[in-house]
């Protein structure tokens, strides 16, 4: 009953379901953006300075991101940590791997078993891109109001 009670609730919102399963799937793998940043400042030997000069570089401008890169002393290493655990962890979690590319956060599949399509479909990347909304539990999300 209270998953009727909320579902109710979703479509009195009026918000379609693609646009529902997009802002549920980002919060349910909030972790791979915010959660990865912070474990990999964490583990550097000055947090505070690793912390400083990422924000910094987060506040700027394509053109400054570049001029930090060259001349703050570990930053470009830092990102590097970072674009490396994204991909380990798309590599480990099939659900978030498929998720992100479904969504276009990336183009390619990083874990190996999104590259094949559900019986039935010919092509993986079509599948995964179809523009009609999935079930919420296909991407392990709860059904619920998480808005």
């Amino acid at each position: 009953m209270f998953a009727y009670v909320q579902q109710r609730f979703r479509e009195g919102r009026g918000i379609p379901e693609i646009v529902s399963e997009f802002w549920q799937g980002r919060k349910r793998f909030e972790y791979y953006w915010g959660g990865v940043d912070e474990a990999v400042i964490a583990a550097t030997s000055l947090p505070a300075v690793a912390q400083a000069n990422h924000q910094q570089w987060l506040d700027g401008t394509d053109n400054e991101k570049k001029v930090l890169e060259e001349t703050v002393p570990g930053l470009k290493a830092l990102l590097k940590r970072m674009s490396a655990v994204r991909a380990s962890l798309r590599k480990q979690d099939q659900i978030l791997d498929a998720w992100l590319f479904r969504w276009g956060f990336t183009n390619t599949f990083n874990h190996p078993d999104n590259e094949f399509a559900p019986d039935g479909v010919d092509d993986a990347r079509e599948y995964w891109r179809t523009p009609i909304p999935f079930p919420l539990q296909t991407f392990g999300i709860e059904s619920g109001i998480a808005l």
